[in-house]
């Protein structure tokens, strides 16, 4: 006879089957995807302004005296907005997810035998739906903020 165990997931299986829940709030995550992008985009352009600052502290050129400051403002500004667009409709996204996987646990849950309550830890059990379900999809927002903003 063939003794296989289903085998676990591995990490991309368990986290490509997390990030099938967010596909409901596909808009929502797009918009928050679009503000780490802006806020990633405004990375090189505040470099390119300091070197544009270093040179005219160097060269005193007066034509660049006033925009300069400006600009600092105008993409610190931009990149605000690119973080709290990403950072707010991520959370979001976020804690739909949580709702959506608690419900779920919540079901499945309802549908077990009494024995399987009697043989587990009541503290385990309520921590699977308070607790184990909001670090999975902290880890998994938190990888995709790493990821678009940092690449």
């Amino acid at each position: 006879m063939n003794d296989t165990k289903a085998q676990p997931p591995n990490s991309l299986q368990a986290y490509l089957r997390l990030l099938s829940y967010v596909r409901p709030y596909w808009l929502i995550f797009s918009v928050s995807l679009i503000g780490f992008v802006i806020y990633a985009a405004t990375q090189p352009a505040f470099t390119k302004l300091m070197e544009s600052a270093v040179d005219y502290v160097q060269n005193r050129k007066q034509e660049e005296a006033m925009w300069i400051p400006l600009a600092m403002v105008g993409i610190m500004l931009v990149r605000g907005i690119g973080s709290f667009l990403g950072n707010y409709y991520i959370a979001k996204v976020a804690n739909n997810v949580v709702h959506t996987l608690r419900c779920r646990i919540f079901d499945r849950y309802t549908e077990l035998p009494t024995s399987y309550f009697d043989d587990n830890n009541s503290g385990h059990l309520i921590s699977r739906v308070t607790y184990n379900v909001t670090q999975v999809t902290t880890a998994a927002t938190d990888a995709i903020k790493v990821v678009v903003r940092e690449a």
